[in-house]
């Protein structure tokens, strides 16, 4: 045991030499100026990547020029499975209220009273044949037609929708599917 003491204590002796005979010399000065302008690029760097990664976060919410364009992109999600973290941006003040009521009538724990996806009228998704129709002038807004299978089973949604804050957002939607009749708003 002593002498595995005396034997670490003597290779810690010759590290500790050599370490000090090979420690680099002093950087010249305009070695020493490149070097802090590395640091500064290296920090600049690094704040513009998490400017640019903060980005998304303050990204203004879309603006839909046609009732069209809204509806694409809305459906768009259920292809490439890239879904917008809040729908709220798609619903008319009036609709966004109703389900704030709902959502505060709701106790907590429980689904609330519209436990489906209403863009699909269903749980689960599969679609195909999609097809949104051509807006017509109804009321204070306008209506398209959206039609297509989901799971082969062929479903028609009425969207009903206003231009609203520059944006068209949607202010209800009808089932008119055979059988399985709803109204958002209802």
């Amino acid at each position: 045991s002593i002498w595995w003491r005396s034997n670490l204590d003597s290779q810690s002796a010759r590290l500790h030499q050599w370490f000090a005979a090979h420690r680099r010399a002093r950087l010249p000065d305009d070695e020493a100026i490149r070097f802090e302008g590395d640091k500064l690029l290296r920090r600049m760097l690094v704040v513009a990547v998490l400017a640019f990664a903060a980005l998304p976060a303050f990204a203004a919410a879309p603006v839909f020029q046609t009732p069209k364009a809204l509806l694409t992109y809305i459906y768009a999600g259920y292809s490439t499975g890239k879904f917008p973290d809040d729908n709220d941006v798609f619903y008319s003040r009036s609709l966004n209220a109703l389900f704030a009521a709902a959502g505060a009538a709701t106790p907590a724990g429980d689904v609330g009273p519209i436990d489906f996806d209403v863009f699909t009228n269903a749980q689960d998704y599969k679609l195909t044949e999609l097809k949104i129709g051509a807006a017509t002038p109804e009321g204070q807004g306008e209506e398209v037609k959206v039609s297509f299978k989901n799971f082969g089973e062929a479903q028609t949604l009425l969207y009903r929708l206003v231009d609203e804050d520059g944006g068209w957002k949607i202010t209800d939607i009808d089932c008119q599917t055979p059988g399985q009749e709803w109204t958002l708003s209802k």
